[in-house]
């Protein structure tokens, strides 16, 4: 447990001797917990596209999932060409087009700007923070349970 609060604390800000929290910048791209997320929702799209035919509902627990990662990768402050990297990687085009079809038009804003951060194709200012905000299951509700990498 104390290394998985280390990496939390390494990739999102840090204490000062004060013991204030200070901002953190938005973690670099090879961030071992914006790698982990990058990966977590790349597994969860495939569990999607093997799964679904035709339009996700929330309730999906391949959809759920999906929206975990991608909503504690933004609140880790991943870059999206982090994600983007992931996508290119871990889905053919094919496969990604699929993705697109079947998500709410948030996840698709999100997704595409990841995939052209990446790419290059946007300009740097456009891909430090993400397009459109993705909570995660359970944010901002005392019921909810949190994810092992949030502090």
């Amino acid at each position: 447990m104390p290394a998985v609060a280390a990496l939390v604390l390494s990739a999102c800000g840090s204490r000062s001797s004060a013991g204030t929290t200070t901002s953190a910048s938005p973690p670099a791209d090879g961030a071992a917990v914006c790698r982990t997320l990058s990966a977590a929702a790349v597994d969860s799209a495939k569990a999607l596209l093997r799964a679904y035919t035709g339009v996700v509902s929330p309730g999906d627990v391949a959809f759920y999932d999906l929206r975990e990662a991608l909503g504690y990768a933004q609140r880790h402050r991943c870059r999206p060409a982090a994600l983007g990297g992931a996508l290119a990687r871990g889905l053919t085009p094919t496969q990604l087009a699929g993705l697109l079809s079947n998500l709410p038009g948030s996840y698709v804003r999100y997704l595409r700007q990841a995939t052209a951060c990446f790419r290059g194709d946007l300009p740097d200012g456009r891909c430090v923070s993400p397009a459109g905000v993705i909570e995660p299951p359970g944010a901002g509700k005392p019921s909810g349970t949190s994810h092992p990498l949030t502090p």
